[in-house]
């Protein structure tokens, strides 16, 4: 007789197909639900593939506000738009303004989420008033912020005199070199 033992494996169970799962998960009439979705599907379709369309072809056209005429003009309306200072300028306020804020929120972010995840005494009460940004409108807030950077009335001068940091009233604002900081820093 032989002492050896011997293993005898099962056969892999096979997992049901997709169309099997779904049948035991929505019954037999489970394709009438595409049905349902369908019309809905079309429609933010339309409502997204048509002014994709509409503004790539509007921008190789060339109007004239007189006539109402349109003449195709290619792809010159952006070679206009990369040789424009104006656009250049302005691409990179936008990629600074995004750089410095994306950067400035993170590392705040991360700061203060390190904080309140610490044992502190009123932790609760600081996580509420750290919801208060999200809390409060938009509009409201950029509102107040421009009253507090206002030169002649707002709030943020005469602190900054007050303490000797600044010895005039500043344009927050107004002034080019300290617009871009003053926003970034909303």
């Amino acid at each position: 007789m032989d002492d050896r033992m011997s293993l005898t494996m099962e056969p892999p169970v096979r997992q049901p197909s997709a169309r099997k799962r779904l049948e035991n998960l929505f019954g037999s009439d489970w394709q009438v639900g595409y049905l349902f979705v369908l019309p809905m599907v079309l429609i933010m379709g339309l409502l997204i593939f048509w002014p994709f369309v509409s503004a790539i072809f509007i921008s190789t056209t060339s109007l004239n506000f007189l006539t109402g005429e349109t003449v195709n003009v290619g792809l010159r309306n952006y070679e206009r738009l990369w040789t424009s200072s104006d656009f250049l300028q302005a691409m990179g306020n936008t990629i600074t303004f995004t750089f410095w804020s994306l950067s400035l929120k993170f590392v705040i972010g991360m700061t203060v989420a390190l904080i309140l995840n610490s044992r502190l005494p009123f932790r609760s009460l600081l996580s509420g008033i750290m919801l208060l940004p999200w809390i409060v409108q938009e509009i409201v807030t950029a509102l107040a912020w421009k009253s507090i950077y206002d030169p002649l009335f707002g709030g943020l001068n005469p602190i900054l005199q007050g303490v000797g940091v600044i010895d005039r009233p500043l344009g927050w604002l107004s002034d080019p070199n300290m617009a871009m900081g003053s926003i970034i820093s909303v």
